[in-house]
């Protein structure tokens, strides 16, 4: 997609610019007061190709979230992958997937997407709480209320996938938890329409000979950890593979461990993504918490089978846990 297509995505004046009174006691009716609409106020996040800020929109009185093309990272496949990432959030209306506000372009040419601001706790930092052993966490965050708090994640992605919509980055750190264990995806840079290509290209070597959980310009359209084994392989993503990344997601959750722990060199990880045999939850010890319980070890396990025909989908993961809540705890087998 060129830049050009791009354009008509977005209003031809800025969104940076104020269209209501910015002063409480003025009348509704005054004239607009020309200025900046939104105050960037700190960086929270940094990707290949965007940055988020949380800013304030003075024109509606709340706080929100800003995500825009990296000014080092402009191109024309970056601002293809910017529209498509814009469309693809907007499209997906519901309850645990981040809602998209508005789009537009700063003065200096930079686009931009509005979203709600999530207040909270990433669940990579969630998980790690629990890994320390915080006792707060530990009490508010049982075996059963992180089970309920993965159904939520497996609600959003069952919506995108009825739209035909597969997420392929997700792990811990694309979604929020809120102060009242609300429950939001968040970060569809990466997600597709099935069927319209943009799959995954063939690994590649980082040029600076490292690796590390993040997603990679350049190299590999995901995060090497959290790869199903056909994205290691270079092989179109579908509905499996963001199925994969569910149980794996859920297998942290649960052990407060990553299987591949430690790696971080690309190359060494999507060779064990591949090969490494992945311990049962219930092998995997805290001293901070029981043993993970049989009967979701086993659906975690299911769900990490390497070959896509024979993995748990998602409404086959989201059956089982509506037939444990119903007492059938011998729902899926650990093949």
């Amino acid at each position: 997609m060129a830049a050009n297509d791009a354009v008509t995505l977005v209003p031809a004046t800025s969104l940076a610019r104020a269209t209501l009174p910015l002063d409480d006691d003025e009348a509704l009716d005054a004239a607009p007061i020309v200025g900046p609409r939104f105050r960037l106020l700190r960086e929270v996040g940094r990707g290949g190709l965007g940055e988020v800020y949380v800013a304030d929109d003075r024109d509606i009185g709340r706080q929100v979230a800003i995500k825009r093309i990296r000014v080092d990272a402009r191109s024309d496949a970056a601002v293809g992958r910017f529209v498509r990432e814009v469309r693809t959030t907007g499209q997906l209306d519901h309850p645990n997937i981040v809602p998209l506000h508005d789009v537009g372009r700063d003065d200096d040419g930079t686009y931009y997407y509005v979203m709600k601001y999530l207040e909270g706790e990433s669940l990579e930092a969630l998980i790690e709480r629990l890994r320390q052993g915080d006792r707060a966490a530990h009490a508010q965050w049982t075996f059963e209320r992180r089970v309920a708090l993965f159904r939520d994640v497996l609600a959003a992605i069952r919506f995108a996938h009825a739209r035909g919509i597969v997420h392929r980055d997700i792990k811990p750190a694309n979604v929020m938890v809120g102060a009242n264990g609300e429950v939001t995806v968040v970060d569809w840079g990466l997600a597709k329409e099935l069927g319209t290509g943009g799959e995954v290209p063939a690994p590649a070597r980082a040029a600076d000979g490292r690796s590390s959980s993040e997603t990679r310009h350049g190299a590999l359209l995901g995060t090497p950890l959290y790869m199903a084994p056909e994205q290691a392989r270079g092989e179109p993503a579908d509905a499996r593979t963001d199925a994969w990344q569910l149980a794996l997601l859920l297998y942290e959750l649960l052990t407060l461990r990553h299987y591949l722990e430690g790696e971080t060199v690309v190359e060494l990880i999507l060779v064990e993504v591949l090969e490494r045999p992945i311990p049962n939850p219930r092998s995997v010890r805290s001293p901070h918490q029981p043993p993970v319980p049989t009967e979701l070890a086993n659906l975690v396990m299911a769900g990490l089978r390497r070959d896509p025909a024979a993995r748990a989908t998602v409404e086959e993961l989201l059956t089982a846990l509506d037939r444990r809540d119903e007492g059938d705890f011998d729902v899926v087998d650990a093949r």
